[in-house]
């Protein structure tokens, strides 16, 4: 702000006398005057450029450091809080006792039922896969082969093919070692002995 210097007089004019008549050049003068210092304080007030290098202390920020908002490095206070978050999600981490009641049908298991292994029952596949297996397979026990037994003829015919390797036969209710003694081609057993008059035949296969 520019300084104002009274005079006792100013061109003639008597500051000491405010009685005495002032001339129109007087009053110019004062109104210059004025007018200069009023200009000079607006300029002044004007100025937000730190005209009087006003710290960050006076104005109650001496712990504020001039870094950027992207630049401020984690404070002690955040970086307690995030151990504490930390070893909160570790302790949650480390839990295998289903903490957020998850379903079966969450992990993809919507149709698995709760039963031990031992006791699972039979399912609808694999008793299709039964039923089809017991209409495949039959079992043909004590099947008298058609033939005379006769000490001469040693041809007999089984009602039904046998599949291979499970024909077992008996002869006079001795079981015939396989291949030993007979032979056998489709359903037609030609023995290497023909059996005698009262002797007895019996097979058991599977078809």
């Amino acid at each position: 702000m520019a300084t104002i210097t009274w005079l006792d007089k100013i061109d003639g004019l008597d500051l000491l006398d405010p009685q005495k008549n002032v001339s129109a050049a007087d009053m110019n003068q004062i109104k210059t005057t004025v007018n200069t210092n009023d200009g000079s304080f607006t300029s002044h007030t004007g100025n937000t450029s730190n005209p009087h290098s006003v710290t960050k202390t006076q104005v109650g920020l001496g712990n504020v450091d001039n870094t950027s908002d992207a630049d401020k490095p984690v404070s002690t206070a955040q970086a307690t809080a995030i151990g504490v978050v930390q070893s909160d999600v570790n302790t949650h981490e480390a839990l295998i006792n289903n903490p957020h009641s998850v379903t079966k049908a969450q992990v993809g298991l919507s149709n698995v039922d709760n039963t031990s292994d031992v006791d699972k029952p039979v399912s609808t596949a694999q008793q299709d896969a039964l039923d089809l297996k017991s209409d495949i397979i039959s079992f043909v026990d004590n099947e008298v082969p058609d033939g005379d037994i006769d000490s001469v003829n040693v041809t007999f015919t089984l009602f039904d093919i046998p599949i291979s390797g499970s024909l077992k036969l008996f002869w006079n209710g001795i079981k015939q070692r396989s291949g030993v003694g007979y032979t056998i081609s489709t359903n037609i057993i030609t023995m290497t002995t023909p059996p005698d008059t009262g002797d007895t035949l019996e097979a058991d296969y599977r078809t």
